[in-house]
């Protein structure tokens, strides 16, 4: 093999592989979710570079919003913790911290799993 990198070069050797018909529906499916056409994805495996998933952009999206809600309950949680929040009794003020504090701690770990597979 020339001491070449493999990116930006033109390929001039065709390489053949047999498959069944389920094995490249696999490979279809993967190299679509990687966001890569199949020979690119095969490429990839076989010189054993990384290859991520594409996070869908309807998650993305999904997820910047929590980030926004995220935002908004941090916004109230400073109210109810406020001398501002006298109206709500002392157990509902408890509570609502309380549950804030659930969903706060549920978000950051599906962000946490997000920027993982991000990387």
């Amino acid at each position: 093999m020339k001491n070449k990198k493999y990116t930006n070069r033109r390929a001039d050797v065709k390489l053949q592989i047999w498959v069944t018909e389920d094995e490249k529906a696999i490979i279809d499916r993967n190299a679509e979710a990687a966001g890569l056409d199949r020979t690119k994805y095969l490429k990839n495996l076989l010189l054993k570079k990384t290859i991520k998933p594409l996070v869908p952009t309807i998650e993305l999206n999904t997820y910047y919003q929590v980030g926004k809600i995220g935002n908004n309950i941090n916004q109230i949680a400073r109210v109810i913790n406020n001398a501002q929040a006298n109206i709500f009794h002392k157990e509902t003020k408890d509570s609502l911290i309380h549950e804030f504090d659930e969903l706060k701690a549920i978000m950051r770990e599906h962000l946490d799993a997000l920027k993982k597979h991000i990387k």
